[in-house]
Order: structure tokens, then C-alpha cells, then sequence
């Protein structure tokens, strides 16, 4: 990525969140087309979509965020 590329940074709050959720959305259709699951939280639940469309429930959270520190993930490429 070069510099052109990144968003500015005088960008106002509103435009910040319309533009991460702009990016959410073509990463989830982008996810999909690849036959890729995606995984986000929906109230206290962590949900994973499949690309047929069905929806399957991960954990049910005690609150609805936890502060996840010093953690590895690990992406698998989705060819598994």
C-alpha cells in the first residue's frame, strides 16, 4: 500500500466509521465469493456465517467485549 492510498487522516469521526464500515462489508462479500466463513460479534454472540449462508454459534459471552491481550492468531487461507 502506498502513501496516496491510505485515508486521510483529518477525517471526522462519522467518516471514519462510514469508511471501516465500508471496508467490513467489501471484506465479508470478498469472503464470500471465496467460499470463506466469516466470524463477527452480534450482541454477546460470536457467529460464524458460512458461504451457503448458514449461521452457527461460536460462544455466547458472559458481557458483550472482552480485552483480548498478548494473543496469536493464526489465519488459515480457507483452502483447509
Amino acid at each position: 500500500m502506498n502513501e496516496s492510498s491510505l485515508p486521510p487522516r483529518d477525517l471526522t469521526h462519522k467518516e471514519w466509521i462510514d469508511l471501516l464500515k465500508h471496508a467490513a462489508i467489501n471484506a465479508a462479500n470478498e469472503a464470500k465469493e471465496k467460499g470463506v466463513p466469516i466470524t463477527y460479534l452480534e450482541g454477546r454472540k460470536i457467529v460464524k456465517i458460512h458461504p451457503d449462508g448458514r449461521k452457527e454459534l461460536i460462544k455466547e459471552l458472559d458481557s458483550p467485549r472482552k480485552r483480548v491481550t498478548k494473543k496469536i492468531f493464526h489465519l488459515k487461507d480457507g483452502k483447509d
